[in-house]
């Protein structure tokens, strides 16, 4: 349907005349007339009962209640458009896994929707295995995660490193020891997040590399549950470091000279994407934001 015409025939209605209209709209009485015809023809009815005076028919009268919100609808739906040009609106799903979601996301997401509010930010909370599979799904637009360890035909960018350190017991024997090597773990109850759980996944590697393979493990979903666990004595946690401005109160936080405890964090996006303006002033603010930070 021609907006043109819609708009012509609004304006016909308001003036009560064609010539009149024409006027207004600066064009010819033909362009107007042409303009009416073509509606007409379009919707199948005629909207006009011609004489010396015009009158509307019931079509007419119909189309002239709804024509005000239609042309509303169409202005709203063009400046959306814009905005969607710009990058002032849009959807963002984003997947983050922890302790960056908590401790490093908040101050990144509060700049970027007080720059840009009207765009819709949905953040969801995982571990690496499953912000992979929703990224490459399509239900989430970006990563922040550890590199997959299957290829998935995705772009993984690197950020910056996280690193991770033990908490132990006040109370335990390795408190004490200055210096921890990997062969200190043998036997010991270690506090654990999931199995996708990259930061678990990289002690366990590292463990096995030097041979030690089976210890009582106590398994969690929570970074601030390892730290009460280990606070009353239930085993030794691995979490990263920036997670412990402080160790909590009855717990030392230690480093394993012989173990490289560290992941690299990244933004993780499909290739083939369409990436919006909003999403790609997003990964700006990410990538500066987060290189920044560390």
């Amino acid at each position: 349907m021609d907006i043109r015409a819609l708009k012509t025939f609004q304006t016909v209605v308001r003036l009560g005349s064609f010539q009149r209209a024409a006027e207004d709209l600066q064009y010819a009485q033909s362009t107007v007339t042409m303009q009416i015809q073509k509606l007409e023809s379009e919707l199948g009815v005629q909207l006009f009962e011609r004489g010396k005076k015009i009158r509307l028919t019931e079509a007419g009268r119909i189309l002239n209640r709804q024509v005000t919100y239609i042309l509303n609808d169409i202005e709203q739906l063009r400046q959306t458009m814009a905005d969607i040009q710009s990058g002032e609106t849009g959807n963002i799903r984003i997947g983050c896994m922890e302790p960056t979601a908590s401790l490093r996301l908040p101050d990144i997401l509060a700049q970027y929707c007080k720059a840009r509010p009207k765009v819709q930010v949905t953040l969801e909370i995982g571990n690496t295995v499953t912000i992979t599979e929703r990224v490459y799904s399509g239900d989430l637009d970006i990563g922040i995660c550890t590199a997959p360890d299957t290829d998935f035909g995705l772009n993984f960018e690197p950020l910056f490193v996280e690193e991770l350190a033990l908490l132990v017991p006040i109370t335990h024997p390795l408190a004490k020891k200055e210096e921890m090597i990997a062969e200190d773990l043998r036997g010991e109850r270690l506090v654990l997040t999931g199995r996708n759980c990259a930061y678990r996944r990289k002690l366990e590697h590292l463990l096995l590399e030097k041979g030690n393979s089976v210890y009582p493990i106590i398994q969690t979903s929570s970074i601030e549950s390892i730290k009460r666990l280990v606070q009353v004595g239930c085993g030794i946690g691995i979490i990263p470091r920036v997670s412990v401005s402080s160790p909590p109160s009855g717990t030392v936080l230690k480093s394993v000279q012989d173990l490289e405890l560290d992941v690299t964090i990244g933004i993780l996006h499909r290739f083939d994407e369409y990436v919006s303006p909003a999403m790609e002033s997003m990964i700006h603010a990410l990538r500066v934001s987060l290189k920044v930070s560390q």
